[in-house]
């Protein structure tokens, strides 16, 4: 399985000096100016045999590229790992925060028995040095039946984010409270003015059959 992806956000210009850099250990990372690309095999634990590798294709000025190849099996729905670029941005209070212009585009190629999810993750703390207290997730591709979050099993409401309409979820993930705003259609390219104050793009692989 194969996912390709393009993040622009809005930072400041790097050049283009990160390419080929290519991830395989379970917490290998890899940093750029505005970036921080993690593989994070999580819970690869679940299918020993499993692998995964990210790699970074290009960093040009607010646009960072890059692809992740697995190949995963073990336990259906168990989240193997989370793949993702995190975008380095200083804390702010929200209120002071008019907005974060994010564009995500991507290409997923995978098997029919895929289960996984693509998403852009956000955190917030009542305080700099406080813990997270909810963690917001918007999902462009839920492949599968990739699974959210929920307490009740059930939607809270259906709400429309830069023109686009989503199921949002609530559930709890140990003390943090979990917003997870599901797109029904599968969209290959999202762009948002979210208001929040950090941000993080990732994708989880939850149980798949192994690629030949």
């Amino acid at each position: 399985m194969k996912l390709l992806i393009t993040i622009a956000a809005a930072t400041l210009a790097t050049p283009t000096v990160f390419a080929g850099t290519e991830l395989c250990g379970q917490w290998n990372y890899t940093e750029t100016y505005d970036f921080t690309m993690y593989n994070n095999l999580w819970r690869a634990f679940d299918d020993p045999n499993g692998s995964q590798c990210t790699g970074l294709d290009s960093v040009l000025g607010s646009t960072f590229a890059w692809n992740m190849n697995y190949n995963w099996a073990g336990t259906p729905y168990q989240v193997k790992s989370f793949p993702n670029a995190a975008l380095k941005l200083n804390p702010v209070q929200l209120w002071n925060a008019m907005s974060i212009p994010v564009t995500i585009e991507y290409l997923f190629k995978h098997s029919k028995n895929t289960i996984a999810n693509v998403a852009l993750d956000l955190f917030t703390k009542p305080a700099i040095d406080g813990e997270i207290e909810y963690e917001v997730m918007v999902w462009p591709a839920a492949l599968g039946g990739a699974l959210h979050l929920s307490t009740s099993g059930k939607p809270i409401k259906t709400v429309s984010i830069a023109n686009i309409d989503f199921t949002l979820y609530q559930g709890m993930n140990g003390n943090m409270t979990v917003l997870s705003y599901i797109l029904d259609e599968i969209k290959q390219t999202f762009r948002s003015t979210s208001r929040h104050s950090s941000t993080n793009f990732r994708t989880a692989t939850q149980s798949t059959q192994r690629s030949t």
